[in-house]
């Protein structure tokens, strides 16, 4: 492996572990410490004038829960972005690796799964295929709706020597 490579690989590993980081912190910024003083605020009440269960929604609890439930809905939403963009960024990478140090092999479409998404009213599909050489992994890509592949078409892929299984389209 290339300085280069080492570089960008770590540069990735530190992209994703931030991208941890910072959501587990905005988690518990926005949930975990309005839940934890949401439940300080059930000792502060009698339990003869409210029941316990029902304190918290009183006066500084409703705050507190009104702002757990919203901070949860940011921090999922904030999450959800940046595994998105991490996960985006890993599938991008390894597709370049692909079509720099990729074998091309052609290879015979063994099963076809929808995978239920469209872009475009194009479907994304999921191949398993195989090569001549015994190599069987699975790609997803977007096809045509008039030019859906059928089992037993083949197709031309990339596929790393190191890792057969990590495959993707040669075009």
């Amino acid at each position: 492996m290339s300085a280069r490579q080492k570089i960008y690989n770590g540069l990735m590993k530190f992209i994703m572990w931030f991208g941890i980081i910072v959501g587990g912190l905005t988690f518990l910024l926005f949930a975990g410490i309005p839940l934890f003083l949401g439940f300080l605020s059930l000792f502060n009440h009698s339990i003869s004038t409210n029941p316990p269960i029902f304190a918290a929604l009183n006066g500084d609890g409703l705050k507190y829960f009104i702002f757990f439930i919203f901070g949860s809905f940011i921090a999922a939403f904030i999450g959800l972005i940046v595994l998105l963009i991490v996960g985006g960024i890993y599938d991008f990478r390894i597709k370049r690796n692909l079509r720099k140090i990729g074998k091309p092999a052609t290879a015979t479409i063994l099963e076809i799964k929808d995978t239920g998404i469209t872009l475009n009213k194009n479907p994304l599909v999921e191949l398993t295929v195989e090569t001549k050489n015994h190599i069987k992994g699975t790609i997803r890509m977007y096809v045509s709706r008039i030019a859906i592949p059928t089992i037993g078409d083949t197709v031309d892929i990339l596929y790393n020597p190191e890792k057969p299984s990590q495959m993707c389209i040669a075009n």
